[in-house]
């Protein structure tokens, strides 16, 4: 788990969450997902929200021109890759993912 993640309850992370986002200024998502562990669903069910976006399960997606936003709490790398390969099965438009964990891309 993310050391950040012990400094703040759900709802102020989830909105440093939607902040960093919106500091980001990548696109407003069409969706919002977490990872399959509690604290990522938590979290990104609180983010969802706060950016205004539905919060979805994976599973739930039709249609293949979405951007979807996957919510990490702090997962290891590998756990991530691997949840998120399934969406790129649905063929979304774009798949970001906002990790509250240090991510290794040489990995």
């Amino acid at each position: 788990m993310a050391p950040i993640l012990y400094l703040a309850s759900k709802e102020k992370l989830a909105g440093f969450v939607a902040y960093q986002w919106i500091q980001l200024d990548w696109p407003v998502p069409d969706a919002i997902l977490g990872l399959p562990d509690d604290a990522s669903r938590a979290l990104s069910r609180a983010v969802a929200p706060i950016l205004c976006r539905p919060w979805v399960e994976l599973e739930e997606i039709e249609e293949i021109d979405l951007t979807l936003l996957f919510i990490d709490a702090g997962c290891p790398n590998d756990f991530a890759r691997q949840s998120i390969m399934p969406a790129y099965e649905t063929c979304p438009k774009t798949i970001y993912q906002l990790s509250l964990n240090a991510y290794n891309f040489g990995e």
